[in-house]
């Protein structure tokens, strides 16, 4: 016997201010990350507040564009993972590691965009090498 059913979901997550600015910068083709007005602390992926002194008084700023890789796996799939830190900010972004051969710890990348962007965490393909 088969059975068929649609499952509607209606559901929809708003990204908040950290995350839209992110997207937004996504699709200009730049990493943007937040700093604090009140204790200046600096961090990336954005949030709407600052973890160190919890005020909401933040601004978005471009992060730099090339990062270093803090560490890397790789996935049963066979892909390349990387965490990226950046200067001046904490917090780092995980991503692809999409060059050729492999990453290794200390290693400068840079963010790869995909040609036609739209403010989707799609819109960045990975990291590349330097």
């Amino acid at each position: 016997m088969e059975y068929h059913h649609t499952v509607e979901n209606a559901y929809e997550y708003p990204a908040g201010r950290g995350m839209t600015a992110y997207l937004e910068g996504l699709k200009e083709g730049k990493l943007v990350g937040m700093e604090c007005e009140g204790c200046g602390e600096r961090m990336i992926p954005p949030l709407g507040f600052c973890t160190k002194c919890m005020s909401h008084d933040v601004k978005f700023v471009e992060a730099p564009q090339v990062g270093t890789v803090l560490t890397w796996t790789t996935d049963p799939e066979g892909l390349k993972w990387v965490f990226v830190c950046f200067e001046g900010f904490e917090g780092g972004i995980l991503h692809r590691f999409v060059g050729d051969g492999e990453p290794r710890v200390g290693m400068r990348v840079r963010p790869k965009f995909r040609g036609r962007r739209v403010g989707s965490v799609l819109d960045l393909l990975g990291f590349e090498p330097v």
